[in-house]
């Protein structure tokens, strides 16, 4: 039996991924609310002091569900049970 096959390089191997994948989430997450926060004056200038028409809501829909996507897939990274 080789040494990576034991039970602690593959609960090493595990912790790393999830470790991994939380770095991306939360450095997605905060690229995510840069773009927002830089452009949030161009987009109350472009759609909220217009007429609101469907393209109006279309376009505020898919942005906050973006933000709010972004949001939900940091939260449990937060959440106590994975410290």
């Amino acid at each position: 039996m080789s040494q990576t096959d034991t039970p602690t390089s593959d609960t090493a191997s595990q912790y790393q991924g999830i470790v991994l994948e939380t770095d991306f989430i939360y450095a997605l997450t905060a690229v995510i609310t840069y773009e927002y926060v830089v452009t949030f004056g161009q987009e109350v200038e472009a759609m909220w002091l217009r007429k609101w028409t469907g393209a109006t809501w279309l376009f505020l829909v898919n942005r906050y569900m973006m933000i709010a996507g972004a949001v939900i897939a940091a939260a449990p990274y937060t959440a106590d049970t994975y410290v």
